[in-house]
């Protein structure tokens, strides 16, 4: 089963667009999973849009054998996420990462950082499309027993301070603009 999360990405129908130039190429795939409301409006045969609290919910009655099976079926060089190129050398390519390359780096990461297990809290409020997110905000979060907040949407116009006030995060991650 295939899957394309997107959090918080601009030009949404742009976005649309490009997927239903390439749908034809993706005949696995049964669901987009997206944070807000954006796409409710868009349609593709097959494939169900969902919005991220009403995609959580889905897992509520899995079984545990279910759970173990699709675990056992992970392995380290398969494919655990992907992220797209920003396109400067021509159009945007997406690339594969696997569950060994994202486990070492995140290892890395704890090894080279004083990131302290159980607790640490972090805001994630850059889009997830980017590797660096990925990585601290969630991957190396989840190693350390860490919990991560997810910002509001309109994090940028404003809202994000007001968000550090009531979360207090022990890490703030950012990149150079």
């Amino acid at each position: 089963m295939q899957f394309i999360y997107r959090f918080w990405v601009s030009k949404e129908k742009y976005l649309w667009c490009c997927f239903l130039q390439v749908r034809s190429k993706l005949p696995h795939l049964k669901a987009i999973v997206q944070y807000s409301k954006r796409l409710t409006d868009c349609k593709a045969d097959g494939v169900s849009i969902f919005e991220w609290r009403h995609f959580l919910q889905l897992g509520r009655g899995v079984s545990e054998e279910v759970l173990k099976k699709r675990t056992d079926m992970l392995a380290p060089n398969k494919c655990c996420s992907i992220i797209y190129t920003s396109g400067t050398t021509g159009k945007p390519k997406g690339v594969m990462l696997s569950h060994d390359n994202l486990t070492w780096m995140c290892h890395r990461i704890l090894e080279e950082s004083t990131f302290n297990t159980g607790s640490e809290h972090i805001i994630s409020y850059l889009p997830l499309s980017h590797i660096a997110t990925q990585l601290v905000d969630v991957f190396t979060i989840m190693a350390c027993a860490g919990t991560c907040w997810f910002a509001q949407p309109d994090a940028f116009k404003g809202s994000l301070l007001q968000t550090m006030k009531e979360i207090r995060p022990t890490i703030f991650f950012g990149v150079p603009r």
